[in-house]
């Protein structure tokens, strides 16, 4: 049978990943195999006249390697129309034949950002294949500064992006202030959270409390930021408050784990043992851990039947996992 018909079937019947290693394999044979029309002796394609504007290039096997045939433009922004000969010679697929198999799929070293820079549906993904696959921080903030310049500083996304650069290299005035800008631009989210972090890192955890309020204002009810004015209460040792809030949390989300474990804690030290865990079992989690820990709450409460049951039950859970 013929491999392509057979991938075909393979893809038909959604079995994917057999049909992806079929066409990896005809790539590797011949990578320009299903790319060409066919033509006759003479370079006529047989299925009638060359159209104009075209150009009649002949690719011989092993005259010309795969990246001279990619050189080519073959976008629709070249002088040519997309069905120009390079556009059709070249499949899709063959692109990712060019990388080692081992190596990177792009190689960022010889990119020239500024020619991608102004395209946003083609700089916003390079940017975070660069910030997160390649972990290039550097290039990815030269990347978003000249992807800044581009849009004449009226886009928030980029400015956002520059302020994670700043923040993973340490530059923490310089990331403070393109999330403000980013933020007076288009409020979100994620940019008051990260805002928050960078106060922190200069130690004053009030202003990252202001910065959470403040974006509580526009967000209402928004656990992220919730959480994040109580773990600065918690690592300020202000554990009243932070307690307060996590259970204001609870209210909107009442699964959040973090918050369970932060009340329960506060009422196991607070001589409150029966009301540590009564949360989670009313969650219906059920596991050996949670058992263990019941057993010192009843241990601290004097209800020793009812330790040694839960030791046993704990016992019993871990035994049968």
């Amino acid at each position: 049978m013929d491999p392509f018909y057979k991938a075909l079937i393979k893809f038909r019947c959604r079995r994917y990943d057999d049909c992806v290693q079929l066409c990896g394999e005809l790539l590797e044979r011949n990578s320009v195999d299903q790319s060409f029309r066919p033509r006759t002796t003479t370079g006529r394609p047989l299925s009638g006249v060359l159209r104009p504007g075209t150009q009649n290039t002949e690719v011989a096997s092993g005259s010309k390697a795969l990246e001279t045939a990619l050189r080519t433009g073959r976008t629709a922004k070249t002088a040519r129309p997309c069905s120009a000969a390079s556009g059709r010679h070249v499949r899709l697929g063959t692109a990712s034949m060019i990388s080692q198999p081992d190596g990177p799929f792009i190689n960022i070293a010889r990119l020239n950002l500024s020619k991608y820079c102004s395209d946003a549906g083609l700089a916003k993904p390079l940017f975070e294949y660069i910030l997160y696959q390649e972990n290039d921080v550097k290039m990815a903030l030269d990347l978003a500064a000249l992807a800044t310049e581009a849009c004449e500083f009226k886009d928030w996304w980029w400015k956002y992006q520059l302020g994670k650069c700043y923040y993973r290299l340490g530059l923490y005035r310089d990331a403070e202030k393109q999330f403000r800008s980013s933020i007076k631009q288009q409020p979100m989210i994620s940019t008051y959270l990260h805002l928050g972090l960078v106060c922190v890192r200069l130690d004053q955890p009030l202003a990252a409390v202001d910065v959470y309020n403040e974006g509580l204002e526009k967000f209402n009810r928004e656990v992220r930021l919730m959480t994040g004015i109580a773990r600065i209460y918690e690592g300020l040792n202000e554990l009243q408050k932070a307690v307060r809030v996590y259970k204001e949390l609870l209210v909107y989300e009442a699964t959040n784990v973090e918050a369970i474990a932060c009340v329960g804690l506060h009422h196991f030290y607070n001589d409150q043992p029966e009301l540590g865990l009564r949360r989670l079992l009313q969650m219906g989690i059920y596991n050996a851990e949670i058992y263990n820990n019941i057993a010192l709450c009843c241990f601290y409460a004097q209800q020793y039947d009812m330790t040694l049951k839960c030791f046993e039950r704990a016992l019993h859970l871990v035994s049968g996992t």
